[in-house]
């Protein structure tokens, strides 16, 4: 793909997923002057428009909020974003750098070359629900109860899709869709696989069942965020790389900064 075609999808990402925010089951979108954020089941910054003089003050005035209400802030920030200082601000601010990631693209317009070899479903109940969790757990280290509420209420909402994978009946691999209205894109989440089972194919499967959610619902594209271990997988799947990120977070509970 060329490097011009890459630039009109990033922008159209940028439109669509990050500026065009709506509320959803469990999460608000607040908005000020200069920061749009998602609130409830998680806080994280959607875009902002301030300018590198006033970078410095707005950070300070968004950790300070968090900080007092003693809630974990998610701030991702990709390559093209402006002002060249946010990081440095968000750094100085107290937010922690996760490692870097890649925003990736499938378009929707073969279907990927997997055989349906694997048990995926979409899940439905709460005990499916709790088979999500586990193998959360397993992948990933953590699991914890505000999750589980916010996938409680999106469990059954069309515009998101929660699917675990089975080996034996034995939940291995998990992870989420989100398609929002109004987007051409599907967002992929949380795709992880049981460290016992990893290395069969799991995770490919996860993320085939996902597109063909997304192509049935007539989206244009497959996204992720994806880290250095899946990157080279989805490569092979067809995904385009379209530009690095880092998501930065301020933990739940800091001392206040002065003001």
């Amino acid at each position: 793909m060329l490097e011009c075609e890459k630039d009109k999808i990033l922008a159209l990402y940028d439109s669509e997923v990050r500026a065009n925010t709506v509320d959803s089951p469990g999460i608000n979108v607040v908005s000020d002057a200069y920061v749009t954020r998602l609130e409830g089941a998680f806080n994280f910054v959607c875009c902002w428009t301030f300018s590198e003089d006033s970078a410095q003050q707005v950070v300070h005035q968004q950790a300070k909020h968090f900080r007092q209400i003693e809630e974990e802030l998610i701030w991702r920030v990709y390559g093209h974003d402006k002002p060249t200082n946010i990081e440095s601000c968000l750094e100085e601010e107290g937010f922690i750098a996760s490692p870097s990631g890649t925003l990736m693209v499938l378009p929707l317009e073969e279907e990927l070359p997997l055989n349906p070899v694997h048990d995926i479903r979409r899940l439905a109940s709460v005990n499916d629900l709790k088979d999500y969790m586990s193998v959360a757990e397993a992948a990933f280290g953590s699991a914890d109860a505000k999750q589980f509420d916010y996938y409680m209420k999106i469990l059954s909402e069309p515009n998101f899709a929660l699917l675990c994978g089975y080996a034996n009946n034995e939940p291995v691999t998990s992870g989420r869709l989100e398609m929002l209205w109004g987007t051409s894109f599907g967002l992929m989440f949380g795709g992880g696989v049981s460290p016992s089972h990893r290395g069969n194919g799991y995770y490919r499967a996860l993320v085939k069942a996902r597109e063909l959610i997304a192509r049935q619902r007539g989206l244009k594209y497959l996204s992720t965020e994806a880290q250095e271990t899946s990157r080279p997988i989805l490569e092979k799947l067809g995904f385009i790389p379209l530009i690095q990120e880092t998501t930065w977070i301020l933990p739940s509970k800091l001392k206040v900064v002065p003001s």
